[in-house]
């Protein structure tokens, strides 16, 4: 069966899909309008609902456009998506969408007299009053309470029978509501932005910014705080965070939205003067909520104006200082690497704030940026390890220990946050560089990522302050810090002094320390702790300074010999093999697993000075 009307109609301006399709319906003498869906239904074989009229899209809109032989451009610009679309608001969900009533809508008798169709703007949370003719709209019958949906205006009857046009009207005698609502409605005719505030500038903020203030000025005010219009008090009960349009008569959300954008309209008067009221009228803890959860929240929105104005408030009304303020949740926003416990470490200082028992902590915004100046351009330390090449605990040692100035710094617990400013990592690399040399004497060398596994990361650190301080040699790897070169010997050389300086003032060489002196394995040291080589050592875990030096004193290890005669290991051994030197203590002897020799071997190797 094909569809065909007699009558073709126009659609009008600013009306809605759902009228468009119900006036055609009717200017065809159809009894009931509903008709027309059965007819749509026969003919494409799936339904449609009257409540997803104005929400149609992609085919449904289609097939609704070639029987109506309307163009789809025109007909997309009577649904609720388009609309949506052109206030620059967002659509995740038709049936809770908070711009929008869903399915029913509010009218204007005098409206409909002059001209029976349903305006799309009626349909708008936002919209509460008809300036053309300054009279309040009406959400439900006079007669039986019900709500009105488009459909209801074409016929001009409600379900019970009552005549819409002809409804009692309650006439507007609050200027600014007219005026507010003219600014609602223009959004329909001017297209572009606008400026309500020195920060308000588009639809989607001005919607936005009426639907937080709306939904929390009942949270945090009694009700007797709220101004009443033309004699309508607030008078409902808060279910907290809640849609308004949902939770809310027209009536009620009429004073909240009203109360909403003359707040935003004198800004920021108005919004201090709520802060102000709902501090001195603290009856729970929503108001902590807001201030602590809400406003945070708006961080990184449009709506960021309306916590930072509070950052403002604190500081104009409770610390009576003109110097800009800043919040720890917006030093992010300043400082590229952030973490808080930077922040609240003694770097800054605190201004505390108490607002009726809630604690907060704002800063010297002039303080943060000077701060920002110095560190913004920064890394973190695994951003530096990359640079350098080092693991992540010689990183940590190589910051920890102050080698690269002008890093700052917060431990919490056991894990630390750094900030290591671009400039002091490239000062670090250019020292090391301006240290190196060209060429190294020595056969044996070691990357630096090797000495630091051999000495141990703990002792990392000591290494490239000697590197740094021009106390061993060392050809720099630009690409690479841990590709770069030292000598074995030098390495050697300079740890044991100073693991040697450490234990006289400690009084004790822990085992890790021994087995890097002595070149040899822990279970080693254990084995000749165990046969007094040690003297009376107590523990497995350290040896005494003193009996260390006892040990010095008697005998010498096969690396020692080495690096004290500049033979090889294999060499040594092979003259103990040879019988040109001789040992005390060693596999041969079934007393452990290592070589060990007098200290009178030296002779034998006519080595009459050395140091160790």
């Amino acid at each position: 069966m094909i569809i065909l009307f007699l009558i073709y109609v126009q659609p009008y301006e600013n009306e809605s899909l759902a009228s468009f399709i119900f006036r055609t319906a009717k200017e065809n003498f159809m009894e009931e309008p509903l008709w027309f869906l059965s007819l749509f239904t026969e003919r494409y074989k799936h339904k449609l609902c009257e409540s997803s009229l104005n929400w149609l899209d992609d085919i449904p809109l289609s097939e609704i456009c070639e029987i109506l032989k309307v163009n789809i451009q025109d007909a997309e610009r009577m649904t609720f998506p388009n609309l949506l679309k052109q206030l620059h608001l967002p659509l995740k969900n038709k049936v809770k969408c908070p711009w929008i009533m869903y399915h029913t809508t509010k009218f204007c008798p005098f409206c409909i007299v002059e001209k029976q169709y349903h305006r799309i703007a009626w349909s708008l949370t936002y919209s509460h009053c008809c300036p053309k003719n300054n009279v309040f709209l009406i959400e439900k019958c006079v007669k039986c309470n019900k709500h009105i949906t488009p459909r209801r205006i074409i016929l001009d009857q409600c379900g019970c029978g009552a005549t819409l046009s002809t409804f009692p009207v309650n006439y507007v005698e609050d200027l600014s509501l007219i005026e507010y609502q003219k600014i609602i409605n223009n959004l329909f005719i001017k297209k572009g932005s606008f400026h309500l505030n020195k920060w308000i500038t588009n639809h989607r903020m001005l919607f936005k910014s009426l639907e937080f203030f709306a939904t929390w000025i009942p949270q945090i005010l009694p009700k007797h705080e709220i101004p009443s219009i033309q004699n309508i008090a607030f008078s409902e009960n808060v279910i907290a965070r809640t849609r308004l349009k949902k939770e809310k008569s027209d009536q009620q959300a009429l004073i909240l939205y009203t109360y909403a954008y003359k707040l935003l309209y004198d800004w920021p008067n108005s919004y201090h003067n709520l802060i102000r009221t709902a501090e001195n009228n603290v009856e729970d803890n929503n108001f902590s909520i807001f201030i602590k959860t809400a406003l945070p929240n708006l961080l990184q929105t449009e709506l960021y104006p309306i916590f930072k104005e509070f950052i403002n408030y604190l500081g104009i009304y409770k610390l009576q200082t003109k110097d800009s303020l800043i919040s720890l949740e917006e030093i992010p926003q300043l400082i590229k690497h952030f973490n808080k416990d930077i922040v609240e470490s003694n770097y800054f200082h605190p201004l505390p704030v108490n607002l009726k028992d809630i604690n907060l902590t704002v800063y010297k915004q002039k303080e943060i940026e000077n701060w920002c100046n110095f560190y913004n351009e920064s890394i973190t330390k695994e951003e530096a390890r990359s640079i350098l090449g080092t693991s992540s605990k010689v990183t940590y040692q190589i910051l920890s220990n102050n080698l690269i100035q002008d890093i700052a710094h917060k431990k919490n617990g056991s894990m630390t946050s750094w900030i290591i400013p671009i400039h002091a990592l490239a000062n670090f690399i250019k020292e090391l560089k301006k240290q190196s040399v060209r060429t190294l004497e020595q056969k044996e060398i070691r990357t630096l990522n090797k000495a630091f596994e051999w000495i141990g990361y703990t002792n990392s650190h000591h290494l490239i302050r000697a590197m740094l301080e021009g106390k061993i040699k060392y050809i720099f790897n630009e690409k690479n810090l841990g590709n770069s070169v030292l000598p074995v010997h030098d390495i050697y050389t300079v740890i044991r002094n100073i693991m040697l300086k450490n234990a006289e003032i400690a009084g004790e060489l822990p085992i890790s320390n021994l087995t890097f002196l002595l070149g040899v394995k822990k279970s080693d040291i254990e084995h000749w702790i165990k046969t007094k080589r040690f003297g009376e050592n107590k523990s497995l875990n350290a040896v005494t300074f003193e009996n260390f030096h006892l040990f010095k004193k008697q005998y010498l290890t096969t690396y020692q010999l080495s690096h004290i005669t500049g033979l090889s290991i294999s060499q040594i051994i092979k003259k103990n093999y040879t019988g040109k030197i001789h040992s005390i203590s060693g596999p041969k002897f079934n007393d452990g697993n290592k070589i060990l020799f007098p200290i009178n071997v030296l002779k034998d190797l006519q080595v009459h000075k050395y140091h160790f």
